[in-house]
């Protein structure tokens, strides 16, 4: 049975829309950016953003309906997570993530769904929207229609900090314990890699984080118009001299040959 989507005048099939779509789309995709004024780029790709917002809006409606109804099931998988990964291509945690935001999007979060409908927030700022929901539980239904219009007007970086504070407030033993688990799992690894060359990995907790980028804002900033150094070259220069030593501001890259060490 092919679905259907009524308006007023007319009622119109989903696959024809999603045609449409991909005509539409594939007109975006050929069109010469060349030819076009740099406010003109600038806005399109601003509303690309939004219509972006709306089609993962979309996404998710018709993954929640399919999912309420086992579609993924009677198509003979064991969950729709497993169905998505093996229909789109996509990880299975990525398959995971989308099923349960589809899931709370549909059940839970009708005020944020809302909003990513209209564009106004992406699926960022539904993952904070949703870390947020979990610790906060049923007490989250009573600002969600709150949350959701500050989401509207700030970044999802911004989301996650404002959301912080919301859980310390609503939940302050849970924002603690929640500090302090994400400082317990902090490490560097650094390994040699190839061609005399060494691989730093890590995970910082916020606060460590937070202070490491304020220091590489300070520390790694351009020294001029000729320094054609990338931002990771410059963090890289920017890093301590010997074992233990702070961060250091650098006048330039170092010349060739040289060491930054004492």
């Amino acid at each position: 049975m092919t679905s259907t989507i009524s308006s007023t005048n007319t009622a119109v099939s989903l696959p024809g829309l999603i045609a449409s779509l991909h005509a539409t789309v594939d007109a975006i995709v050929a069109a010469d950016p060349s030819g076009e004024s740099l406010d003109e780029l600038a806005g399109a790709i601003e509303q690309l953003h939004i219509v972006g917002n709306k089609i993962d809006a979309a996404s998710m409606r018709l993954l929640g309906g399919y999912d309420a109804a086992g579609g993924a099931q009677i198509a003979g998988h064991r969950t729709t997570a497993d169905w998505l990964a093996t229909t789109t291509g996509i990880t299975s945690p990525a398959a995971g993530w989308r099923v349960h935001t589809a899931r709370a999007l549909r059940d839970d979060l009708p005020e944020t769904a809302t909003a990513l409908g209209r564009g106004q927030i992406s699926l960022e700022h539904v993952r904070a929207i949703r870390g947020a929901r979990r610790i906060l539980g049923e007490d989250y239904a009573g600002i969600e229609a709150t949350v959701a219009g500050i989401a509207a007007q700030h970044t999802a970086a911004d989301l996650r900090t404002i959301l912080e504070v919301i859980i310390q407030q609503y939940r302050p033993e849970v924002h603690d314990d929640l500090a302090e688990h994400d400082r317990a799992r902090r490490r560097v690894d650094l390994s040699p890699g190839l061609d005399n060359t060494w691989i730093l990995n890590g995970l910082l907790d916020a606060a460590t984080g937070e202070a490491l980028a304020a220091a590489f804002d300070l520390y790694a900033a351009p020294t001029g118009p000729d320094d054609t150094r990338s931002p990771g070259q410059r963090r890289a220069d920017a890093w301590p001299r010997s074992p233990g030593a702070p961060l250091i501001p650098l006048t330039g890259p170092p010349a060739p040959g040289t060491s930054r060490s004492p």
